[in-house]
């Protein structure tokens, strides 16, 4: 089974994130707007969550949708059978994110509304308890992306920044995140 993923990483260094993918093994990539979509097989998505340095974090895409009308939110995320892909013992939150401006958009506030309701909702009808929402340390974490021309829904499956793996044992006066210091050096030509 084939997955799409997407890196997230500043603009900047999005070409740096494409080559660290291919040279991982995997291919099929394509560079988007602060961010590297990639499909992989299962073993590549471990491999990219356990040895990808440069991206900020990885969302997996759970569906997309060609000219999402704001309308429409609630029912395409209620599409997604959200009780077979997490507990309802863990937590959630929904994160929204507006791809443009003006006063015809939705707020990102409603649009995470919709997609919160739908999880829950989904919950409800597969007769099992609703899954609790956290806004500060949820155990699952939705992102959705909404332009004018697509509604993208994801789960962010390092449910933090890449750089945040846990393994630090002390700060430095003058920190540097570490994915930006792999893209630094690997802009530099390090090996």
């Amino acid at each position: 089974m084939e997955l799409k993923l997407i890196a997230l990483c500043p603009e900047e260094i999005k070409t740096v994130v494409a080559k660290e993918l291919n040279s991982l093994g995997i291919v099929k990539t394509k560079i988007a707007y602060k961010a590297v979509e990639f499909y992989v097989n299962e073993k590549e998505y471990y491999t990219s969550h356990l040895k990808l340095s440069t991206a900020s974090t990885i969302l997996r895409v759970l569906k997309e949708y060609p000219a999402a009308q704001t309308k429409n939110i609630y029912r395409q995320a209620r599409m997604i059978k959200w009780a077979k892909l997490f507990s309802s013992k863990k937590t959630f939150r929904v994160d929204a994110t507006i791809g443009g401006r003006g006063k015809h958009l939705p707020d990102s506030n409603s649009i995470s509304k919709q997609v919160r309701e739908a999880i829950q909702d989904d919950f409800y009808s597969a007769k099992k308890e609703k899954p609790l929402v956290s806004l500060k340390n949820p155990q699952v974490l939705i992102v959705v992306f909404y332009s004018e021309h697509k509604l993208t829904i994801s789960c962010n499956t390092a449910l933090t920044s890449l750089h945040k793996r846990g393994y630090r044992s002390n700060g430095h006066p003058a920190p540097l995140k570490e994915t930006i210091a792999a893209s630094l050096l690997e802009l530099a030509g390090y090996n």
